[in-house]
């Protein structure tokens, strides 16, 4: 029996596979930090939606500042993470770090915190 020469060796059929999914994770990270994005400039322009005085959002353009920079260094670290992936897949190397979640995880929770602070503190 011969194998067919056109078909992919499992190995790199494997690794086409992982780096798709490095990709699609990306991906998600760029939608993410775009939603955030997005999310700042809302915030810094939902002064001017608002009626005057509603919900105490005099500080919401500094939020929105926050959202902002926070997706675009969100940019920047998963191009960073995607190509050390990339690189450690190629290796065969790879690893799962738990930094990166966790870090992104306490940031944005962290976020979230300010944001509902921000807009639910009634101030006179």
């Amino acid at each position: 029996m011969t194998s067919d020469p056109k078909s992919p060796s499992p190995k790199s059929a494997s690794r086409t596979r992982d780096h798709l999914a490095n990709e699609r994770t990306y991906l998600a990270w760029m939608r993410t930090a775009l939603g955030l994005m997005g999310l700042g400039i809302v915030l810094a322009r939902i002064d001017e939606i608002l009626p005057e005085g509603m919900l105490g959002v005099r500080q919401s353009w500094l939020l929105g500042l926050i959202a902002c920079l926070l997706g675009l260094l969100m940019v920047a670290i998963a191009t960073k993470n995607y190509f050390d992936i990339r690189q450690a897949i190629e290796l065969d190397t790879y690893h799962p770090q738990k930094w990166w979640i966790l870090l992104i995880s306490v940031v944005l929770s962290a976020l979230g915190i300010v944001l509902i602070h921000g807009i639910f503190n009634v101030s006179d």
